[in-house]
């Protein structure tokens, strides 16, 4: 595709108008031409003052819920009756909704509300009919004068929306994404009437698994579901923006390669992204693909990032071009210019070795490719190959003749040419300097010079500044390093060093700056990293070192520094803000040593260390962010990277270095060890959060026993989280049946459900008495000890329930 960016200026008659209009582009002036036809788009004109709505809080609510509507410009223009501009009459604010895709007007401007600039609160009418979803329109109302309408209108969008409940509302769904397979812990937040009693959709797959926290507040699990947005009610709970809940999960395709192959199919086509494995309970059919809706050949290689796949042959007539599309049970890839794969007639090319060469040209070429056939033709550009060996129908090599600047390399097989595209791209290039080892040296020259950079040359001369080396002193050691001597210059002057070839002069880059000083220079650091901390023991070795010097780490000085020859010195490296690159420098009075590939040091992130949970305490329910402080947290991978005992995070984010917030996991009462790891280390083990049972919902867990023998849990009405110490791997049916009889507790018919939370997963797994036998209606079947479960009994008194641990 072709991206074209036109710039105009448009003229807006009636400046206190908001309105949307179309712009279409006829023709373009200067020489511009427009290849595509006539292009419209619609565009968006803000008038003078006019009003906007950003946002409705809450979306949804009863009769009498307050509402706050916010934007700009509600009165800016007629804050206490006082017109705008002389000669303007005074002016008011309505408040009018229209039914969303209608254009009825409900004046409710009559209401009590409140009214600034940026802001009107009012109450929800009772005008207003239950289960429709209104767009909330601010009507500054300017009466009529010359030049200026009677009124201008807020834009309807999508952040004015606001919807009447009879019922339930939900205002909040947390976290809004989760995968297509489902079993995704999610908190909503409503009104007072949201519980688990009434029937919760995620668009229009139920909910089995509900927990009601508080009034207006439940935890669920999400059902499985395709990819995709919906809506998430309760009962008669209007849907909203707040409501929407995305499945994730489904294929997505981010790369092929390559993208060309000819029509005779056969092309082995390497298809990257994610989501080639759909994550649903039990056995799942792999993956197919299909070119344009054709079916290619069975994938070669399959995984959930990557798949390998033979392009079919094209159906006659080809177009050309065809969308690759991933199929599996959740689903299909959608549309994306990435997955665009191009049919050819002739050959392509996919690879050239080397990309570029001297404007002398006589550099062998190897093409790489496809529909190469005996006779074929290669051009640099315009310029044919001085020597074409077609070696295959996939390699080609060519000599390069003499041009100049970036050109394409088209072969020619037949009647057709092969398609321009970025695979082909060859550069003549002349010499170039990458970096300069040492960059530094004495006012007498002598020394040696080590010059690192691309197409150098035997003959090639070398010059500092003006000053040149002369050829006996530049010795080529290969096309990317010369070896020079240094000449005589003056002190404190800097110098660009140049090579020529008969290719040209390299260009003035950075790197290829040198410094005559008699002041010190680094030649090399020992080590060149440690941690953010500071404290790491670091040699210099360079020269001109004398006493009196300082040192700096970027912009920090060094405390801690000691002469020990002039050559060498020892020092402690200063603490860093953060982890990264910082160029070390040696300052001796007006001498300062210049900046060097040789003369950086890499800060690290240290090993964590934790300083401060804020809360330090929650519910064993988990779900609670917390903010954890310390250092060297750069590097976490969430979530797993913080852990709460042996139980990692629901979710994490690196604020920085030293800021980490963290959702706590379900986890057993009392106190735990919340850890942070990198590739440097995990922080101390040390007791820094203390889980708490709710009210009503803990039970308890007692300690693990001494020795083989009976143990009792008091499970509470409806949930108790507990580890369990009885026998390990015990089936549950047994467990829930007092097997063996003399641990004396069946509590079969109490006991309605148990879950357990798969830390590797990150999804709860359930176990359900009454379905033992039905295939699949159980993640688990065993107990293991020392993990944590939730029990959900149906007792509303408290259930003792006595176990064997032996």
């Amino acid at each position: 595709e072709t991206s074209k960016t036109f710039m105009f200026q448009t003229l807006n008659k009636s400046r206190y108008f908001t309105r949307n209009v179309r712009v279409t582009i006829l023709s373009v002036t200067g020489g511009g031409q427009i290849d595509f036809g006539k292009s419209t788009a619609p565009i968006h004109i803000v008038g003078v003052f006019a009003p906007t709505v950003t946002n409705v809080a809450p979306r949804s609510g009863i009769t009498g819920v307050p509402i706050s509507i916010t934007g700009t410009n509600f009165a800016p223009i007629c804050a206490g009756g006082v017109a705008a501009l002389p000669g303007d009459p005074p002016c008011t604010v309505k408040l009018i909704a229209f039914a969303v895709n209608t254009n009825t007007p409900l004046d409710i401007s009559y209401l009590d509300f409140t009214v600034t600039p940026t802001q009107i609160l009012l109450s929800a009418p009772s005008s207003l009919s239950a289960g429709t979803e209104y767009d909330l329109v601010i009507e500054v109302a300017t009466g009529a004068s010359a030049g200026n309408p009677p009124f201008t209108d807020s834009l309807r969008t999508a952040a004015d929306r606001f919807s009447k409940a009879a019922g339930p509302t939900i205002t909040n769904v947390s976290p809004s994404s989760g995968s297509a397979a489902g079993g995704t812990l999610v908190n909503l937040i409503g009104n007072s009437q949201l519980t688990c009693s009434q029937r919760i959709l995620f668009g229009g797959s139920p909910v089995a698994t509900c927990t009601d926290l508080n009034p207006g507040s439940v935890r669920l699990v999400s059902p499985a579901h395709g990819p995709g947005t919906v809506d998430v009610t309760a009962g008669s709970s209007p849907p909203t923006q707040e409501t929407k809940y995305t499945f994730t999960g489904g294929p997505k395709i981010d790369a092929i390669a390559p993208s060309f192959g000819p029509e005779s199919g056969g092309t082995v086509v390497t298809i990257t992204g994610s989501g080639f494995l759909a994550q649903l309970p039990g056995p799942q059919p792999a993956p197919t693909v299909t070119f344009g809706g054709t079916p290619s050949l069975n994938p070669l290689f399959h995984t959930d990032t990557q798949i390998t796949a033979i392009a079919p042959a094209c159906p006659a007539p080809c177009s050309g071009v065809k969308q690759i599309v991933v199929h599996t049970s959740l689903g299909d890839s959608p549309f994306t210019t990435n997955a665009n794969f191009s049919y050819t007639a002739g050959p392509v090319v996919l690879g050239l070795s080397p990309t570029s060469g001297p404007v002398t040209g006589g550099t062998m070429v190897t093409i790489t490719g496809v529909g190469f056939l005996p006779g074929s033709t290669v051009k640099f550009g315009l310029l044919p190959a001085t020597t074409v060996s077609v070696d295959s129908p996939n390699i080609i090599r060519a000599v390069a003749p003499a041009g100049g600047g970036n050109v394409d390399v088209v072969v020619t097989a037949g009647a057709n040419q092969s398609p321009n595209t970025a695979a082909d791209n060859y550069s003549y290039t002349g010499p170039t300097i990458t970096s300069l080892t040492p960059n530094a040296g004495p006012i007498a020259g002598g020394n040696a010079v080590l010059i690192t950079g691309q197409n150098f040359t035997s003959g090639s001369a070398v010059v500092f500044g003006a000053l040149p080396v002369p050829p006996a002193q530049v010795t080529f050691i290969n096309p990317t390093q010369l070896s020079v001597i240094a000449p005589v210059s003056t002190n404190g002057v800097s110098l660009d060093v140049r090579v020529t070839t008969i290719s040209g002069q390299s260009p003035i880059v950075p790197g290829d700056l040198y410094t005559y000083t008699s002041g010190p220079i680094v030649d090399a650091l020992n080590p060149t990293s440690g941690p953010t901390t500071g404290g790491t023991i670091v040699i210099i070795t360079g020269k001109n070192f004398t006493a009196g010097l300082t040192v700096k780490f970027g912009e920090v000085n060094v405390d801690n520094l000691n002469v020990n020859s002039a050559t060498q010195l020892t020092l402690l490296t200063p603490p860093a803000a953060a982890a990264g690159i910082k160029d070390v420098r040696v300052t001796k009075g007006a001498d300062i040593s210049p900046i060097s590939d040789t003369a950086k040091f890499t800060y690290v992130a240290a090993v964590p260390i934790i300083t401060t949970i804020d809360p330090n305490s929650g519910s064993t329910f988990g779900g609670q962010e917390v903010t954890i402080i310390g250092a060297g947290f750069s590097g976490v991978v969430c979530p797993g990277a913080v852990k709460f005992g042996t139980v990692p995070a629901i979710s994490c984010q690196m604020v920085n270095d030293t800021t980490l917030k963290a959702v706590t996991p379900p986890n057993v009462s009392g106190q735990t060890v919340v850890t942070v790891t990198t590739t440097n280390g995990t922080s101390d083990i040390v007791a820094n959060f203390t889980y708490k049972s709710p009210s009503g919902l803990g039970g308890t867990t007692p300690p693990p026993p001494s020795a083989a023998g009976p143990i009792t849990y008091s499970l509470s009405f409806r949930w108790t989280l507990l580890t369990w110490f009885g026998r390990d791997g015990i089936a549950i049916g047994d467990a829930v049946r007092g097997y063996p009889p003399t641990a004396g507790s069946d509590i079969t018919t109490k006991v309605s459900a148990i879950f357990r939370w798969d830390t590797e997963n990150l999804i709860y797994k359930g176990y359900f008495p009454l379905s033992e036998g039905i295939p699949g209606a159980n993640d688990f079947t065993t107990l293991t000890r020392g993990a944590v479960y939730w029990i959900a009994t149906g007792s509303p008194s408290e259930v003792a329930w006595t176990v064997q641990t032996g």
